[in-house]
């Protein structure tokens, strides 16, 4: 075999090295951005659940600092497409002991790439904290 067989060999050895190291780059990347992802909305929900604990907001002020960050209502999808029916808030006890619950399910992640079969649904998030508002 010459040289021009060797030269054959090593192209395609390198392609088969550079698609397996794009397929676990990309990987990684869902991996990262799914992460990131469900960081930042447990932050939100913290965030929501801190400023109805302290600053008294409604019920439904504390979902719409969930999905938009701010207590005023606006129109249009939330926080990564979220809707009003993905978060759920529940106040219990008296006012001596009260405690604010807010639950985000259902919401759907969009991987970068067809690895991560392209749509996952986040793991619940809950965030119970104790009311100090007068």
């Amino acid at each position: 075999m010459g040289s021009r067989g060797r030269k054959g060999g090593s192209t395609i050895e390198s392609a088969l090295v550079l698609l397996v190291f794009l397929v676990i780059l990309f990987g990684i990347g869902d991996f990262a951005q799914i992460f990131l992802m469900h960081d930042m909305l447990i932050e939100r929900v913290r965030a929501a659940a801190r400023a109805g604990a302290v600053q008294g907001y409604s019920d439904e002020q504390i979902v719409n600092m969930v999905m938009y960050g701010s207590p005023s209502p606006r129109t249009g999808p939330g926080f990564f497409g979220m809707t009003a029916a993905s978060v759920q808030v529940s106040r219990t006890g008296s006012s001596a002991d009260a405690r604010i619950s807010v639950a985000v399910s259902g919401l759907v992640y969009h991987s970068i790439s067809p690895l991560m079969a392209g749509r996952l649904n986040n793991l619940p998030v809950r965030v119970v904290i104790s009311s100090e508002a007068p």
